[in-house]
């Protein structure tokens, strides 16, 4: 009797509507009649404490077509019609999900570190050692997933941010010195210096923090392990300068005259404008032109290729993250992946920018977005151009220890 109960009430809801966003409802989830993408995001919410902020008047549209693009007013809407978080456990049971994921692993039992991905000729001990981190943070992933299936991609990638984020506070120790303070003294260089190999030594853990990043991106995940490293080997530096760049412009503002950066601990400082300052103080001017002219040209292409841009686009996170999303999945060249990696690849990519399309719509209300788009094309051929070039810097500057480079920084440009 209670089966043949528990069978009516779930074919009653079957040509039901979810409550929050109008899709197929699954069931009653927190109180309320909703579907599984928004009782995961609730459920997510609460069990993270996430704080979600809107970028118009709370006042967003939530439907199945665009139930992913504000999460704030998705979040009230839930509360709104009953959601309640007390209902939520904190701590479920994640013995079935555990099973089920090793299961998978072993179906798609990756190549040991003994075979190395591709060509062994390629990883020497030190690529090999990165390449066994990244994957170890990836396969945790796996065992203990970070997102659901039916999470969309940008929403993914949004969480994974907001992660990276908060993981930084945590592994950057690190306190930069206010160069203002030795302007003229013979510590100047020398607190140049002590911040820059502080800079350094972060730059290093960034990458290990972009695995986790990247452990929330489920397909990226469920890949291979020599089908993961040319991808994240990609993406890595990429998004490390195009990231720092839209750091600057979400942290500091639009203003075109303002040159400071933003470093990985959150602390704001102008390496190159204290340099250039430094010139008509120090007793070393020749070494400190020296130093200003390393400095130069990669401060130019940032400033001008990245940030300036962005700053004029007024770039919004959600583009962003599909721009960023775009970066992880173009392929590194040919026959390198293997034809099913870059079907996967191709599918994410045109699904990502669908998910797009849907927030220009229904979100910004924008129907003519091609100029949009055309300039985040101008902007994706400069960043590749700028990280084709820095690479060569690092690999020079190692070469004949100009300065001092991270070994994660240096075996990802090669």
């Amino acid at each position: 009797m209670i089966r043949r109960e528990m069978r009516a009430a779930k074919n009653s809801v079957q040509h039901e509507i979810c409550q929050i966003c109008e899709d197929k409802a699954h069931g009653f989830h927190f109180g309320v009649l909703s579907c599984r993408a928004c009782s995961a995001f609730f459920r997510r919410t609460i069990a993270l404490n996430m704080i979600y902020h809107c970028r118009f008047q709370r006042t967003c549209q939530i439907d199945k077509s665009i139930r992913c693009m504000c999460r704030r007013c998705r979040y009230e809407k839930c509360i709104a019609l009953g959601m309640n978080p007390d209902s939520v456990q904190l701590h479920r049971d994640s013995i079935k999900s555990t099973k089920k994921s090793k299961s998978s692993i072993k179906s798609s039992k990756l190549p040991s570190l003994d075979l190395p991905p591709s060509n062994p000729k390629l990883l020497d001990d030190s690529e090999k050692e990165l390449f066994s981190r990244i994957n170890l943070i990836l396969d945790e992933a796996i065992i203990n997933p970070r997102t659901s299936e039916d999470v969309s991609l940008l929403e993914m990638f949004e969480m994974g941010l907001d992660h990276l984020r908060k993981r930084r506070s945590e592994v950057h120790f690190e306190k930069l010195a206010d160069l203002e303070l030795y302007h003229g003294t013979d510590d100047f260089l020398k607190t140049l210096k002590e911040n820059w190999h502080n800079v350094v030594d972060m730059s290093g853990r960034e990458v290990d923090l972009y695995a986790e990043l990247l452990s929330f991106i489920r397909p990226f995940v469920l890949l291979p392990e020599d089908q993961r490293w040319p991808l994240f080997k990609q993406f890595a530096l990429s998004f490390m300068r195009f990231e720092r760049a839209y750091e600057v412009y979400r942290v500091l503002g639009d203003n075109l005259e303002d040159l400071r950066s933003v470093t990985f601990n959150g602390q704001v400082i102008d390496f190159y404008g204290s340099l250039l300052k430094e010139v008509h103080y120090s007793k070393e001017k020749e070494k400190c032109k020296n130093i200003l002219s390393m400095f130069k040209f990669d401060k130019t292409q940032q400033q001008k290729g990245l940030v300036d841009p962005l700053k004029e686009i007024k770039i919004t996170e959600v583009e962003f993250c599909a721009l960023c999303l775009h970066l992880l999945w173009v392929p590194p060249g040919f026959d390198i992946l293997t034809e099913k990696t870059e079907k996967t690849a191709t599918y994410c990519r045109r699904r990502i920018f669908a998910d797009l399309h849907n927030y220009y719509i229904n979100s910004l209300g924008m129907t003519n977005y091609a100029v949009r788009l055309g300039d985040f094309l101008a902007l994706m051929t400069t960043l590749e151009k700028n990280v084709s070039k820095n690479k060569e810097h690092i690999l020079v500057a190692d070469l004949f220890s100009l300065t001092k480079i991270h070994p994660n920084v240096y075996i990802l440009s090669r």
